[in-house]
């Protein structure tokens, strides 16, 4: 009997580690772009930028907040994590996007339109373990050429 119960105690415990192991991270918070450890590649850095982020799976509200020589800009996005294409608009253009989990990163395609250019972004989140900062890298395939940049967000 002993035997029996440590068995089930034991399978119960490892049951528990494997779905602790699937957990997918919550982004909600308040994050504030490190301007001078992220990389925007050939496109100018904004001065400052924030997102603030309400994540509750497969739900995801996006509202950034970004400050540059032209001013501030606000952008809000709403997307789902389930594979299903969002539509979202920013200023005039129309942007759809589609995101989905890999293990524990967080990825989006987006495509829209800049000056009649058609652009396709590819955004990957992966949050720290300790769960203050946020990985954003991004690629850009664009008619002048793709690039890629870096993005480090401080959990405020």
């Amino acid at each position: 009997m002993k035997k029996t119960v440590l068995l089930f105690v034991a399978m119960f415990a490892l049951a528990a580690l494997a779905c602790a192991a699937d957990d997918k991270p919550n982004f909600t918070g308040k994050w504030v772009l490190d301007v001078e450890k992220s990389d925007f590649g050939p496109v100018p850095a904004p001065s400052s930028q924030s997102q603030d982020i309400d994540h509750k799976d497969p739900k995801l509200k996006i509202k950034t907040v970004s400050k540059n020589a032209q001013g501030e800009q606000t952008v809000e996005s709403n997307r789902t994590t389930d594979g299903a294409e969002n539509t979202n608009t920013q200023g005039q253009t129309e942007v759809k996007s589609k995101t989905v989990w890999d293990g524990k990163k967080l990825v989006t395609t987006m495509k829209r339109q800049i000056n009649g250019m058609d652009i396709d972004i590819k955004d990957i989140w992966e949050l720290a373990e300790d769960g203050k900062s946020l990985n954003i890298t991004r690629e850009l395939k664009t008619p002048q050429g793709d690039f890629a940049q870096k993005l480090l967000l401080k959990k405020e």
